[in-house]
Protein backbone atom coordinates (compact mmCIF):
# COMPACT_ATOMS: atom_id res chain seq x y z
CA UNK A 1 0.00 0.00 0.00
CA UNK A 2 1.85 3.56 -0.85
CA UNK A 3 1.55 6.22 1.23
CA UNK A 4 1.58 10.28 0.56
CA UNK A 5 4.82 11.88 0.89
CA UNK A 6 3.99 15.00 -0.06
CA UNK A 7 1.83 17.29 1.99
CA UNK A 8 -1.38 16.53 1.52
CA UNK A 9 -3.90 19.76 2.06
CA UNK A 10 -6.90 20.27 0.45
CA UNK A 11 -8.37 23.64 2.27
CA UNK A 12 -11.54 23.42 -0.68
CA UNK A 13 -12.19 19.81 0.25
CA UNK A 14 -14.02 19.51 3.74
CA UNK A 15 -12.95 16.32 5.14
CA UNK A 16 -13.89 15.60 8.80
CA UNK A 17 -11.34 14.17 10.78
CA UNK A 18 -9.09 15.72 8.71
CA UNK A 19 -6.59 13.48 6.53
CA UNK A 20 -2.95 12.75 8.32
CA UNK A 21 -0.03 14.12 6.73
CA UNK A 22 0.78 10.90 5.12
CA UNK A 23 -2.23 9.02 4.39
CA UNK A 24 -2.21 4.62 3.14
CA UNK A 25 -3.47 4.98 -0.52
CA UNK A 26 -5.78 2.28 -1.15
CA UNK A 27 -6.00 1.53 -5.13
CA UNK A 28 -9.70 2.45 -4.73
CA UNK A 29 -8.79 5.50 -3.17
CA UNK A 30 -5.91 6.41 -5.61
CA UNK A 31 -8.40 5.96 -8.68
CA UNK A 32 -10.61 8.34 -6.63
CA UNK A 33 -8.11 10.91 -6.54
CA UNK A 34 -7.06 10.81 -9.28
CA UNK A 35 -10.59 12.05 -10.94
CA UNK A 36 -11.25 14.92 -8.35
CA UNK A 37 -7.38 16.42 -8.07
CA UNK A 38 -4.62 17.84 -10.36
CA UNK A 39 -0.91 17.78 -9.43
CA UNK A 40 1.84 20.41 -10.16
CA UNK A 41 4.59 19.02 -9.64
CA UNK A 42 4.69 21.05 -6.15
CA UNK A 43 0.67 21.14 -4.93
CA UNK A 44 -2.46 18.67 -4.92
CA UNK A 45 -5.36 21.33 -6.73
CA UNK A 46 -9.45 20.51 -6.66
CA UNK A 47 -10.44 20.18 -10.14
CA UNK A 48 -12.73 22.85 -11.13
CA UNK A 49 -15.33 22.50 -13.99
CA UNK A 50 -18.26 24.75 -15.26
CA UNK A 51 -21.92 25.20 -14.13
CA UNK A 52 -22.95 22.81 -16.54
CA UNK A 53 -20.01 20.29 -15.48
CA UNK A 54 -17.31 20.78 -17.76
CA UNK A 55 -13.43 20.60 -17.01
CA UNK A 56 -12.18 24.11 -17.01
CA UNK A 57 -8.85 24.33 -19.34
CA UNK A 58 -6.84 26.97 -20.30
CA UNK A 59 -7.61 26.85 -24.16
CA UNK A 60 -10.80 25.23 -24.46
CA UNK A 61 -11.52 23.74 -28.46
CA UNK A 62 -12.97 26.89 -30.71
CA UNK A 63 -15.47 25.39 -32.82
CA UNK A 64 -16.55 28.19 -34.93
CA UNK A 65 -17.04 31.91 -35.51
CA UNK A 66 -19.73 34.60 -35.99
CA UNK A 67 -18.52 37.70 -37.62
CA UNK A 68 -20.79 40.63 -36.84
CA UNK A 69 -21.44 43.88 -38.61
CA UNK A 70 -22.78 46.76 -38.25
CA UNK A 71 -25.56 48.20 -40.45
CA UNK A 72 -25.84 51.57 -38.51
CA UNK A 73 -24.72 53.65 -36.20
CA UNK A 74 -25.44 51.50 -32.64
CA UNK A 75 -26.46 48.77 -34.15
CA UNK A 76 -27.32 46.13 -31.20
CA UNK A 77 -26.37 42.45 -31.58
CA UNK A 78 -28.20 39.23 -29.35
CA UNK A 79 -26.23 36.01 -30.27
CA UNK A 80 -27.89 33.28 -31.46
CA UNK A 81 -29.08 29.84 -29.65
CA UNK A 82 -25.34 27.93 -29.78
CA UNK A 83 -24.59 25.92 -26.70
CA UNK A 84 -20.93 26.45 -25.56
CA UNK A 85 -18.74 27.37 -22.67
CA UNK A 86 -17.06 29.97 -23.56
CA UNK A 87 -16.85 32.96 -26.51
CA UNK A 88 -14.14 35.46 -27.38
CA UNK A 89 -15.07 38.96 -28.54
CA UNK A 90 -12.87 40.90 -30.42
CA UNK A 91 -13.39 44.10 -32.02
CA UNK A 92 -11.67 44.36 -35.71
CA UNK A 93 -8.69 45.69 -36.06
CA UNK A 94 -9.56 48.23 -38.17
CA UNK A 95 -12.67 49.64 -36.17
CA UNK A 96 -12.69 53.24 -35.77
CA UNK A 97 -15.59 53.26 -32.52
CA UNK A 98 -16.29 51.58 -29.62
CA UNK A 99 -18.17 48.33 -29.31
CA UNK A 100 -20.07 47.48 -25.75
CA UNK A 101 -20.37 43.62 -24.56
CA UNK A 102 -22.79 42.54 -22.00
CA UNK A 103 -24.34 39.27 -20.82
CA UNK A 104 -27.75 38.46 -20.01
CA UNK A 105 -28.78 42.05 -20.43
CA UNK A 106 -28.56 43.92 -23.76
CA UNK A 107 -25.56 46.49 -24.27
CA UNK A 108 -25.40 50.24 -24.03
CA UNK A 109 -22.98 52.83 -23.76
CA UNK A 110 -21.90 52.74 -20.42
CA UNK A 111 -23.83 49.36 -19.77
CA UNK A 112 -21.28 46.26 -20.34
CA UNK A 113 -17.12 46.00 -21.44
CA UNK A 114 -16.00 48.54 -24.20
CA UNK A 115 -13.63 47.32 -27.08
CA UNK A 116 -11.56 49.44 -29.17
CA UNK A 117 -10.04 47.95 -32.13
CA UNK A 118 -8.50 44.74 -31.75
CA UNK A 119 -9.28 44.41 -27.90
CA UNK A 120 -10.93 41.33 -27.12
CA UNK A 121 -12.74 39.65 -23.79
CA UNK A 122 -13.16 35.82 -22.70
CA UNK A 123 -16.70 35.25 -21.34
CA UNK A 124 -17.64 32.05 -19.88
CA UNK A 125 -21.27 31.70 -20.97
CA UNK A 126 -22.85 28.27 -21.76
CA UNK A 127 -25.30 29.87 -24.56
CA UNK A 128 -24.11 32.50 -27.40
CA UNK A 129 -27.83 33.83 -26.97
CA UNK A 130 -26.49 35.39 -23.83
CA UNK A 131 -24.17 37.99 -25.66
CA UNK A 132 -25.31 40.81 -26.41
CA UNK A 133 -23.57 43.78 -28.41
CA UNK A 134 -23.42 47.14 -29.00
CA UNK A 135 -21.27 48.46 -32.43
CA UNK A 136 -21.93 52.02 -31.96
CA UNK A 137 -20.38 52.80 -35.32
CA UNK A 138 -21.55 52.15 -38.98
CA UNK A 139 -20.02 49.57 -41.07
CA UNK A 140 -18.00 48.18 -37.96
CA UNK A 141 -17.01 44.31 -37.23
CA UNK A 142 -16.94 42.31 -34.46
CA UNK A 143 -15.64 38.79 -34.37
CA UNK A 144 -17.12 36.22 -31.83
CA UNK A 145 -15.63 32.62 -31.20
CA UNK A 146 -17.17 30.08 -29.35
CA UNK A 147 -15.92 26.88 -27.93
CA UNK A 148 -18.07 23.39 -27.38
Amino acid sequence: MAKVKTPFELPDLCVHPPLPSSPNLTPDIQQTLATLVGYNGQLRRLLRCTAHGMLQIVNPLIVGFINVTGSGANDEYDGVQLRTSEVIVRAHPDNNSLVWVNTFKAAAVDTGYPLAANEYIILSVNDVAHLHLLIVGDGEKVIIGYSQ
